[in-house]
């Protein structure tokens, strides 16, 4: 078991928020890993030493990604290239499949009981004051998704955050090390500049009729209409079935079975105040320590004794909440000492090996669950067993699609045996195509061009319990839109193009005059360019942007003075400047030791990182990988 410092600091603080993140927005947006029902290879895009993964990782994590980044730049509307956020999806789980395989080749294991104790500390599959497995079931398949399969890639993830924590903790930060880092984090930077504006070269471009057209002749390529298809399809879902009347002897067959393996065993909530035993430090001397704290133990004031005194700061500023065990959940030693205790009151001081540490404990509440009565129960039941037979039919008719499409070519007469209609979607891109055919696995089977016209797919499986099997009709190869229809799109990628080649030119003239120049000013105002210049820029500085800042903060001593740097703009804009002067951090600055603490763990955490991706660079490196339909970016 962890130490509760790891427990509370990893659990209940900033991994705690992510963990939650990837359950319960996952839930609320994303397409989910879906349920996987044969065992071929046709759903998997991915390969990583033999183990296979699907397309339904590969959709979720493509929204993972997609959301992350929406969130990032607080735009909720904002579309990553598909292929691009394809291709980093692929990345990222190929990573995440090489850590994971190396860690438990080596041993380490997430059991399951320990993943469903991390899921209890996520209010959505509590009940009772525990966490429910059927709430965690059914919330899965409420949303299509496979509970197996949920909890497995769960498990990936929190082995490797686990080891993620202990390289980051192992990780040692010598006085000196600290010291040079926290220069370098708060030296700034002078620096001189001018700013070229690409929207007046564009204003500059005169545009003939003749260069126009020559310029669409030699850029067909960016003027051809997206590739069509016209399909005849059939598909199926457990939500084409109809809602089955459940029997009351089924709904109380099921709420008796909820009643016999209801654990009604007492929960303990609890809050502590933990007091590390320093380095050096003899432990009679913490003990003393811990001791006093106890000692100024009243009704009302633990919560201010924690924030104050308690060194976990994970829980410290939440009164030192622990959360609720069943007697299972904390250190022995706090089990140990919380049967002793009524709701209120404290223990003595009690030490934890594990993390070298002293805890005084509150008990804040006894909690009895009780089990529900049918009536309160009854719904959700008949929502499970309405789900139960909706999923039998969906395999059953699954089951007969398969086969069916197995002996026959015709899909109306699979149609007919099913039951089912014949539909059909003509002359759609993939672009613009909505429904089923959105689906990413689907659009890539498509745009492959490994069905011929006239041929039938194979039954392909779809997440949230959907399966289809279609006839490609007819294939509409990219044409060549007339002149006329895309002149004045023409016309803007024409001005684009030839503002750029002007634009770089005229920023390379620059760069060449200011090299050979004394005076950086002095030239730009020659020009009639603007020169300006910045003081004690810092590294969160808002005049300039991230990407800029980055830049200037690369430059080495050597080139003060000396080197002419250009920098561009999102909206085309370029920024040329010379780095004039490196000032140390100042004396005075303000710190204390909260702030070092926390650049101390950033440094770390950074380390941390920077190790676990020059493991997954190794074993890459090593990995037979093969991928599907998506091509791979290099770290």
């Amino acid at each position: 078991m962890a130490g509760i410092q790891d427990i509370r600091k990893n659990l209940s603080g900033t991994t705690a928020k992510v963990i939650s993140w990837s359950i319960i927005i996952t839930f609320a947006l994303f397409f989910g890993w879906g349920t996987v029902f044969s065992g071929s290879d046709a759903n998997n895009v991915l390969s990583v030493n033999g183990k296979k993964i699907d397309i339904f990782d590969l959709q979720n994590e493509m929204a993972t990604i997609q959301q992350q980044l929406r969130e990032r730049f607080e735009d909720e509307e904002m579309e990553l290239d598909p292929l691009l956020l394809k291709q980093l999806a692929i990345n990222t789980l190929i990573n995440d499949s090489l850590i994971s395989s190396y860690l438990q080749n080596n041993g380490l294991e997430i059991p399951d009981a320990t993943a469903y104790k991390v899921l209890s500390l996520d209010p959505a599959f509590i009940e009772d004051g525990e966490f429910n497995k059927e709430r965690f079931d059914l919330i899965a398949l409420q949303n299509g998704l496979s509970p197996t399969k949920l909890l497995e890639n769960f498990k990936q993830e929190l082995i490797t955050r686990y080891w993620n924590i202990g390289i980051g903790q192992s990780e040692l930060l010598s006085e000196k090390r600290f010291a040079k880092s926290l220069d370098l984090a708060n030296q700034t930077r002078d620096v001189t500049f001018t700013r070229l504006d690409f929207s007046e070269e564009e204003d500059n471009i005169e545009v003939d009729e003749e260069s126009l057209k020559e310029f669409y002749n030699s850029n067909q390529n960016k003027f051809t209409s997206d590739e069509k298809f016209s399909i005849s399809y059939i598909d199926i879902s457990s939500d084409q079935f109809s809602n089955e009347t459940i029997s009351f002897e089924d709904i109380q067959s099921e709420y008796q079975a909820y009643i016999d393996e209801f654990n009604s065993s007492v929960r303990r909530k609890a809050s502590h105040l933990m007091i590390n035993v320093k380095e050096d430090e003899p432990i009679e001397v913490a003990l003393e320590r811990a001791t006093a704290i106890y000692n100024k133990v009243e009704e009302d004031n633990f919560n201010n004794l924690v924030l104050d005194f308690s060194e976990d700061e994970g829980s410290k500023n939440n009164g030192g909440d622990l959360g609720i065990s069943d007697g299972t959940a904390f250190p022995e030693e706090f089990e140990k000492a919380l049967t002793g205790l009524d709701v209120g009151q404290v223990s003595q001081p009690v030490y934890l090996a594990e993390s070298n540490s002293y805890h005084i404990i509150k008990l804040t509440e006894l909690i009895s669950p009780e089990p529900e009565s049918f009536e309160e129960r009854k719904e959700k039941i008949e929502l499970l067993l309405v789900q139960d037979k909706k999923e039998s039919q969906f395999y059953e008719s699954l089951e007969n699609l398969v086969d069916l499409s197995f002996s026959l070519e015709d899909l109306r007469l699979i149609a007919q045996e099913l039951e089912l209609e014949v539909k059909t979607i003509s002359e759609f891109s993939l672009e613009e195509v909505q429904g089923l055919f959105s689906e990413q696995q689907l659009q890539a089977l498509l745009s492959s061009r490994e069905l011929e016209i006239g041929q039938t797919s194979e039954v392909i499986e779809l997440p949230g319990n959907r399966a289809l099997v279609f006839r490609l009709d007819e294939y509409i190869d990219p044409s060549l839109k007339s002149f006329e229809n895309v002149r004045v799109e023409a016309e803007k990628l024409y001005v684009t193009e030839i503002a750029e080649e002007s634009f770089n030119k005229k920023e390379q003239e620059l760069i060449e005059v200011l090299t050979s120049s004394s005076s950086f000013s002095q030239v730009v105002e020659e020009k009639g360019l603007k020169s300006e210049s910045y003081k004690s820029l810092s590294r969160n500085s808002l005049l300039f942007p991230r990407s800029v800042l980055n830049e200037i903060f690369d430059i080495s001593r050597s080139e003060i003075n000396k080197g002419i740097y250009s920098s561009s703009l999102a909206n085309g804009d370029k920024i040329i400047f010379i780095l004039n002067a490196i000032n140390s951090a100042e004396e005075n600055l303000s710190r204390t030791e909260e702030s070092d603490e926390a650049f101390k763990n950033f440094i770390i955490q950074e380390r941390a990182q920077s190790l676990l991706s020059e493991l997954q660079s190794t074993l890459k490196d090593k990995a037979d990988i093969s991928t599907k339909e998506v091509d791979l970016i290099s770290n």
